[in-house]
């Protein structure tokens, strides 16, 4: 007990109160571990640091954020840059599997728009830069007509599953492609009868 008295007398950076909150850079810490300044955490090689806002790799390399066993439930941002992005896709994950069909109607009912986005912001938080016009959906609009292809989190802000377009996008080049050769077809046999 002496040892850890003396100790915390030399550094008086690291302060522990009658809550058992521990501050380190912080004379008054308000959680368990209450951290002021950049913050770097490792085990065997792999290094993650905390730094000017930023949550990185220590050194460049083969990291992850969370697990198959073990992911997030939920990511928030408002600029998220990848390269290489991957969505479970196993059949053995999946369940109550039926073909999609007759979706072209329903693609051909959306309205693509062009905005920009605003987010809230604290005001005293460093906001990035205006960025330009995105392109994307209402997703008050997606939701009248693809209700699944739509998230309401806690906040209430609707989010729009982009990534399950694609397939509906696929079965409606399907079915365009379809209609395409039954006309060539039909063309065909017209222009073989005027011969």
């Amino acid at each position: 007990m002496g040892l850890l008295s003396l100790s915390f007398a030399c550094f008086s950076q690291i302060k522990v109160n009658s809550s058992g909150y521990v501050g380190i850079n912080k004379t008054s810490p308000a959680y368990r571990l209450d951290v002021g300044g950049n913050v770097r955490m490792g085990e065997s090689g792999y290094e993650v640091s905390l730094s000017y806002g930023m949550l990185a790799p220590y050194t460049a390399g083969y990291f992850q954020l969370g697990s198959n066993s073990t992911p997030w439930s939920e990511i928030y941002g408002d600029y998220i840059e990848c390269y290489d992005l991957v969505e479970l896709s196993d059949e053995g994950l999946k369940k109550e599997v039926t073909n999609v069909s007759g979706v072209k109607k329903s693609v051909l009912a959306l309205q693509p728009v062009k905005y920009k986005l605003t987010l809230p912001r604290p005001a005293k938080e460093n906001t990035m830069a205006e960025r330009g016009y995105q392109f994307g959906f209402l997703a008050q609009d997606v939701q009248k007509i693809f209700p699944d292809l739509v998230n309401t989190p806690e906040n209430g802000k609707l989010g729009v599953r982009y990534l399950g377009f694609i397939p509906l996008l696929v079965e409606t080049i399907k079915e365009q492609q379809s209609e395409i050769d039954d006309l060539k077809a039909r063309l065909e046999k017209l222009e073989a009868t005027q011969k």
